[in-house]
């Protein structure tokens, strides 16, 4: 299903045009996206060397928000189908564990995904 054009983008701009203005446009910010990731890395430090998360607020400007980091938990054991032996069992069997409610059937599907774009510098 194609999706709707945004308004934003001029009619007469080409693919090649819009791909270029976007890597232009991220030539312009990557020093910023690395000196963001590496300040992000420097409050996830302070905040595990704390033990705790903070929240730093600077009014009309906006706030910082880090939230404290936990190790895994086990939380309990699942039962766990063997899918290839269920695929090697008899259809009768296969029904026999689904009516005695071994067994769910659910339905699974694929995460719908739009379109992505990729910039290498």
């Amino acid at each position: 299903m194609p999706r709707a054009r945004k308004a934003v983008i001029p009619a007469p701009l080409s693919r090649s045009a819009i791909a270029e203005r976007l890597l232009d446009l991220e030539i312009q910010i990557a020093p910023s996206v690395a000196k963001i990731s590496e300040l992000k890395e420097d409050l996830r430090f302070l905040s595990d060397e704390a033990g705790q998360g903070f929240v730093e607020d600077f009014g009309a400007k906006g706030t910082v928000e880090v939230k404290a980091g936990r190790e895994r938990q086990f939380k309990g054991t699942l039962p766990v189908l063997n899918h290839e032996t269920w695929l090697k069992l008899s259809a009768g069997r296969q029904d026999t564990l689904v009516e005695q409610a071994l067994v769910t059937l659910e339905q699974t599907w694929s995460a719908a995904c739009r379109p992505s774009v990729t910039v290498r510098l």
